[in-house]
């Protein structure tokens, strides 16, 4: 089998008809599966994966988990990868879809003529469920080809639904990976770790940002402490080896964390995160100086205004007070 297309969804019934028929339309010159893990869904998202594998049976292999896994979906996906069988894997979520009938044969195409290369992803177009917002793309024209696993380090921006890695890259995830809500950025890290990954500048599929979605729904302050937790447990992973780059990563986490915090008006943790970032100050530490001082005057302002009000009104009157008087010019 040439490639094998992992979807898991979960309680996706207005969207996963469309995602399966995104991955039917596929025109390819070699055979591809697709295998689909469905997470004991509570709505009717079971009964429409079923009705597709009752028309191809040839096509569909399902793996009906017996109840909830949890863990954000990670063993529903565990489980799903290890029923695979292609010498490539594309995964797709089951509230995304793709748009370009020839897009695996593209991706394909590449890793075959470029063996150096572990990974390739696209363009995707961001649909938003709120309709204060545009649809838009996920990257701008000038988007860096070529990834390095120092890119990965950064921040998270390659859309799932837009992958397809060579399989057998790595057998079987370290004990960390259960202990986070991310799956697919530490997919990506340890492709990285076996070749460099291409950029294809092209829109082939759709990325549904909603609130029923597992990250989506998660608070930001939460995502960013999630990953910081996740670049610890990558840090040690790599033996330390990018410590430089992904302090960087974290004191940059931390930075907005600093103005997160203040806006919950939770003082503790923003001083905290401002401590932090301190600590893992980078080696161009004036760019973010600036910032930093205004978001410890801030803090430091707000913090007397809320326990200390007396002072906070003090200090007003005595500012407003030696202010000189203007001349009236009489």
């Amino acid at each position: 089998m040439k490639l094998s297309v992992l979807m898991i969804t979960y309680n996706h019934e207005n969207f996963i008809a469309q995602a399966i028929e995104s991955v039917l339309m596929q025109q390819t010159n070699f055979e591809f599966e697709i295998v689909i893990g469905e997470d004991y869904s509570s709505d009717n998202t079971r009964n429409i994966v079923q009705e597709f594998a009752t028309k191809f049976p040839h096509k569909i292999k399902l793996i009906l988990q017996p109840y909830n896994l949890g863990l954000y979906g990670k063993n529903n996906l565990v489980k799903t990868l290890k029923a695979c069988k292609g010498q490539y894997i594309a995964i797709l979520e089951g509230d995304d879809y793709w748009s370009d009938p020839y897009k695996l044969q593209k991706q394909v195409d590449f890793l075959e003529n470029n063996p150096n290369f572990s990974m390739c992803f696209h363009n995707v177009k961001n649909i938003f469920e709120s309709k204060s917002k545009e649809s838009s793309v996920s990257f701008p024209h000038n988007q860096k080809k070529i990834l390095l696993i120092e890119d990965l380090l950064d921040r998270n921006y390659i859309p799932t639904g837009s992958v397809v890695y060579r399989s057998g890259l790595f057998h079987e995830f370290p004990d960390w990976f259960y202990d986070i809500k991310m799956s697919d950025w530490p997919i990506w890290i340890f492709c990285a770790l076996h070749g460099n990954i291409w950029y294809i500048d092209e829109v082939m599929g759709a990325y549904r940002i909603h609130s029923a979605g597992v990250w989506n729904s998660t608070a930001e302050y939460q995502r960013q402490e999630e990953t910081i937790k996740m670049l610890n447990y990558v840090n040690a992973y790599l033996n330390f080896k990018y410590k430089n780059k992904i302090n960087e990563s974290k004191a940059n986490i931390y930075l907005d964390l600093i103005f997160i915090y203040f806006s919950q008006r939770d003082i503790k943790k923003s001083i905290n995160s401002l401590f932090m970032f301190c600590i893992l100050l980078p080696p161009h530490a004036h760019i973010y100086l600036k910032k930093v001082l205004i978001s410890a005057k801030i803090i430091i302002i707000m913090t007397i205004k809320l326990y200390f009000p007396f002072l906070y009104n003090l200090f007003k009157f005595i500012k407003g007070n030696s202010k000189p008087k203007q001349d009236s010019g009489y």
